[in-house]
């Protein structure tokens, strides 16, 4: 297994993270990338800035894998064999919704558990827990009667975006109620979980039932 949970990619504050996705394609060998926007992205603007991104550290976004307006169910063998699938940010509950619609998500858990690499930045991130349920807190717009279940790749919660969209006192709130660890990390930080345990990168947060750990 390699996941990689970022808050905010977009920034010149990741080399770290940057040098660790090249590094699991490397291990890899493919330095490939299949991009998954939360929702349709028409004129390409955000993924073209995406590509942008991990062209400058050699490593080659093959295609956009649009769920909504331009799915191609055909093309997802040509996915599964790519180095990593990138989940991007947006709408956590619409982003789930367009998985589950496309019974998209036992698609990249064989592609997870077949050794491919797995990015998720924000909302995607949150998509690679048990539940999206965390994603309220950030105002995230509900969709009635939709099933929060998602990948659950790992035993704990994420909290993105620390001190720029959520504070430390809501994500205490929240880890009243919840049941599990919660992991939370700034802009330019990260969390990447292999075979080999797990790596933070930067000031990583841990709380649990009311308490900050560390």
């Amino acid at each position: 297994m390699s996941l990689v949970f970022l808050s905010d990619q977009l920034i010149r504050d990741n080399d770290e993270t940057d040098r660790a996705i090249s590094a699991l394609l490397e291990a890899r060998n493919n330095p490939t990338i299949f991009y998954i926007p939360s929702q349709a992205d028409g004129n390409s603007c955000f993924y073209s800035r995406v590509a942008a991104y991990y062209a400058r550290i050699g490593i080659r976004v093959s295609d956009c894998f649009d769920l909504e307006d331009n799915f191609d169910a055909g093309r997802i063998d040509e996915m599964i064999h790519a180095g990593a699938v990138h989940l991007s940010g947006g709408s956590t509950y619409h982003f789930l919704q367009n998985l589950q619609r496309r019974r998209f998500l036992p698609v990249l858990q064989k592609f997870v558990a077949s050794g491919g690499v797995l990015i998720g930045v924000s909302a995607g991130a949150l998509l690679m827990t048990e539940h999206i349920e965390a994603s309220l807190a950030y105002g995230d717009p509900f969709i009635e009667g939709l099933d929060t279940q998602a990948l659950n790749l790992v035993d704990w919660e994420f909290f993105p975006h620390f001190n720029s969209m959520i504070t430390e006192q809501q994500i205490i709130d929240y880890s009243v109620r919840s049941e599990k660890r919660i992991l939370s990390c700034g802009d330019g930080e990260g969390i990447i979980v292999t075979g080999q345990g797990t790596r933070y990168v930067g000031n990583v947060r841990e709380y649990y039932r009311g308490t900050r750990q560390f």
